[in-house]
């Protein structure tokens, strides 16, 4: 009786599992559909997405360790053992029971992906950065007076800065502080599309794994927690942070995010955060002007001009992410199909810089064009004998050729230019 009364229940909990699977399936595909009209997206973005952040963040902000991480944890945990438990009991041929374990991982698997969708995947629709942007093309002195200015603040903190015996930055508060600082200078922005609340940056505790695979932070927006590398150069973390919590903040795009993080950093009063916005994207406007000059002695003349202590840092960062990348390609892998996923189509070319292009007048054309396809084999066409044909001793100059421009369109580009042209303006 009690076998008979038994197989009665399974087969109930395993319809029930069936049941509750389906039904998060079709949540996820009724989300996935709302997500492609514009107006309803925002609004789920702004209802839903921002009301679990902000929930979520009050709930587990007060803890002092990464929620994010003990999920990671657990999650692994529980996968391995519920893989473990299906291959066991299928070589004991008891395939109800490891039915029944594969449907409630799956069911795991559904409601976790259900309730990051719910909270962050509107957001991923949301193609503006929110930020100041400078449209306009650029000409060769605006290009470089921009460069120049930006370049000497950056060495006048690198100079003011304290560093340690290898010469690097040290952060002058705990990774808490920089957390409400950054949190602060949002509040100076006050950009009214952003989330009003900023949770709270923390730490994890096992830094070494994601420097292992080359990630500096993470935004689990469940959770409505950003995180980042404790190990990383300090150089980098303001940036890196102001980049987390862009994504807390409603900005999911990747390039959205850097281009918001560098409005934090680089508009900041703190010359330590604002020394991390250009160590992390300075080199953007200057590869622009690179761009411009064809690279050579424009590359020698800014290395020459920037400060010692700057170059010797970033070789050190260099060497720093160089000694580790045991998982580095499977985590970008990874990354980039999780963007994909998401709607990101750059993938982790996202976090890069895009090339500026020419635009109108065009620059000059190469001063060695090479050899004539159509040479003339007569060497002095003209017949007149006399050396000076024109007889205007004073011929009007021509024309003075058009300077050339770019056209500037990657963010970060953009708001530079912007932040220096109201700078100038002042």
């Amino acid at each position: 009786m009690k076998k008979k009364k038994q197989k009665t229940e399974k087969k109930p909990r395993l319809r029930r599992l069936l049941i509750a699977c389906g039904v998060f399936v079709l949540v996820l595909i009724t989300l996935i559909v709302l997500n492609q009209f514009q107006k309803t997206s925002e609004f789920m973005q702004n209802t839903l997405s921002r009301g679990i952040i902000w929930f979520s963040g009050h709930v587990f902000g007060w803890i002092p360790f990464s929620m994010y991480e003990l999920f990671l944890y657990i999650a692994g945990i529980t996968v391995i053992t519920c893989l473990v438990h299906i291959i066991a009991r299928m070589i004991k041929r008891r395939w109800k029971k490891a039915a029944h374990t594969a449907l409630s991982l799956a069911l795991a698997a559904l409601v976790t992906g259900t309730m990051y969708f719910s909270s962050a995947g509107f957001a991923y629709s949301q193609t503006t950065s929110h930020a100041p942007a400078y449209t306009d093309d650029v000409g060769r002195a605006e290009l470089k007076a921009a460069c120049e200015y930006f370049l000497a603040d950056f060495n006048y903190l690198a100079e003011k800065l304290p560093r340690d015996g290898k010469g690097n930055v040290v952060s002058p508060y705990t990774d808490r502080e920089l957390s409400k600082r950054i949190s602060r200078e949002y509040d100076r922005l006050a950009i009214p599309e952003l989330y009003k609340y900023t949770p709270r940056c923390k730490t994890i505790l096992s830094s070494r794994i994601m420097s292992e695979m080359w990630v500096s932070g993470v935004f689990f927006a469940p959770f409505g927690e950003a995180n980042i590398n404790g190990d990383m150069p300090a150089a980098e973390k303001p940036f890196v942070m102001a980049h987390e919590l862009a994504h807390a903040k409603g900005v999911m795009l990747e390039d959205n995010a850097n281009t918001m993080a560098a409005l934090v950093t680089l508009t900041s009063d703190d010359p330590y955060i604002r020394y991390s916005g250009y160590y992390s994207k300075l080199d953007s406007l200057l590869n622009m002007w690179l761009y411009f000059e064809n690279g050579g002695e424009a590359w020698l003349e800014f290395r020459d001009a920037t400060s010692p202590l700057i170059n010797v840092e970033r070789d050190n960062g260099w060497q720093f992410w160089m000694q580790f990348g045991l998982f580095g390609k499977i985590a970008g892998a990874l990354t980039d199909f999780y963007l994909n996923i998401m709607g990101q189509k750059e993938g982790t070319d996202a976090y890069g810089t895009k090339s500026p292009e020419q635009g109108t007048p065009k620059p000059p054309a190469d001063p060695d064009p090479g050899p004539d396809p159509n040479p003339n084999p007569n060497p002095n066409p003209n017949p007149n004998p006399n050396p000076n044909p024109n007889p205007n001793p004073n011929p009007a100059p021509s024309p003075k050729p058009p300077e050339p421009t770019l056209k500037i369109n990657d963010g970060i580009q953009q708001l530079l230019f912007a932040i220096w042209n109201e700078r100038e303006e002042e």
